[in-house]
């Protein structure tokens, strides 16, 4: 427990904030590579159980290419603790920018690139993606397209198929409102 906290510690005093959502977000340097660092609140259950959620459904599409991956999990409810954290995500960190209010994904090659992630989350049973251009980033060079952020959806075995569906076609409204 010790040595988590105080790996966080050192990952929060090198690292950058990047919001606050539901939880606190960062962006943290660890062997030279940039990492996203969620942390969730030990006093605020919800934000503990979004986290675990999240990293459920990233271990789920583990093998999916055009979202960070998971790849660390942090949970400090074990033992009793002065960090305020309950729980705490590392995830890779996506390089690029994300797309402007204005911008519009026109290049062929990323487009088939997001469309083909969706796809095989859907496939895998992830729904209610929340394909919206906060939570897609597109490299410097155009190489590819990242969705950050899966951490809202919903699995297939939650809900019933009707839902499923439903969510399916809110999916691809939204990509294609992404799209030119």
């Amino acid at each position: 427990m010790k040595k988590q906290t105080r790996l966080i510690n050192s990952f929060l005093k090198r690292g950058s904030f990047l919001g606050k959502s539901e939880v606190s977000t960062y962006r943290v340097e660890k062997s030279g590579s940039f990492y996203v660092l969620k942390l969730a609140n030990k006093k605020d259950t919800f934000q503990v159980e979004l986290l675990k959620r999240e990293e459920n459904l990233l271990l789920k599409a583990k093998d999916i290419q055009g979202i960070t991956q998971l790849v660390d999990a942090y949970d400090f409810s074990s033992k009793p603790s002065k960090s305020p954290w309950g729980y705490g995500i590392l995830k890779e960190y996506a390089k690029g920018n994300i797309i402007s209010q204005k911008e519009f994904v026109s290049d062929v090659y990323l487009k088939n690139q997001l469309e083909d992630t969706i796809h095989q989350l859907h496939g895998l049973g992830i729904v209610n993606l929340d394909v919206v251009r906060r939570n897609i980033v597109i490299h410097p060079a155009k190489e590819c397209i990242t969705h950050i952020d899966i951490g809202t959806g919903k699995e297939a075995s939650e809900i019933s198929k009707k839902k499923f569906k439903i969510y399916c076609g809110k999916d691809w409204e939204r990509f294609d409102s992404l799209m030119d």
